[in-house]
């Protein structure tokens, strides 16, 4: 299994930031990336700091924000174990963070904030002063790529976990072709709302339809 890295760097600007500008998206390419663009980043007037209870913060009407995802994470350590045969008994997930090529993909994210603290900086009034809440500090004149680089190993976080296993042939005993996917049946809850889905699956699968009341919602 293998995750996104996600982290981002936060601060306040120097003034009121105009809430209706909307966000602006990048994509990077770090220095130390030989193939794709590997850093998507997305920037604007919000705190995402995590998925967790309590987030996300507010710092108030100057907060700004460039968060991002490593689109090309070279870890792909982590998995998902069933702990028994019953279906309702939660399985041990474990992402295994930085465990395999770690160390390089700590350093594109601190390349990533690299180039997009420079971008800050360089706005001038009324983004500057920057005042930076996280990896670094104040005006960050003093943060080292060292001190970002501990900060993303223990800040990091993600939630676009996803399958590394090939899906196998049809004729291979473990392998999983359509042929051999039961076709969904129709449930029909007790209630009057009823759930239809489609027979035939497709790569980008029609949501199902909700009945209630008499009025369909997608």
């Amino acid at each position: 299994m293998a995750e996104n890295y996600e982290a981002g760097v936060l601060g306040l600007a120097g003034d009121d930031i105009n809430l209706n500008a909307g966000q602006t998206g990048l994509l990077l390419k770090t220095p130390t990336e030989t193939g794709d663009r590997n850093i998507h980043a997305w920037c604007g007037a919000f705190a995402l700091e995590g998925f967790w209870p309590g987030m996300p913060n507010y710092y108030g009407r100057r907060q700004y924000m460039c968060a991002m995802a490593h689109m090309q994470p070279r870890s792909r350590a982590g998995s998902v174990r069933l702990r028994s045969s019953d279906p309702t008994d939660t399985p041990e997930i474990n992402f295994r963070f930085w465990e395999t090529g770690g160390e390089e993909d700590l350093r594109e994210l601190v390349d990533a904030v690299n180039i997009m603290r420079r971008g800050f900086l360089a706005a001038g009034d009324p983004v500057t002063p920057w005042n930076e809440l996280h990896p670094c500090h104040g005006d960050a004149a003093n943060c080292t790529d060292e001190a970002q680089l501990e900060y993303f190993r223990h800040q990091s976080f993600g939630h676009h976990a996803t399958s590394t296993c090939a899906i196998g042939a049809a004729a291979r005993p473990h392998g999983c072709r359509r042929q051999q996917v039961p076709r969904p049946r129709r449930q029909e809850p007790a209630s009057r709302r009823r759930l239809r889905v489609p027979a035939r699956p497709r790569r980008v699968p029609r949501l199902a339809h909700l009945h209630h009341r008499g009025q369909g919602v997608r």
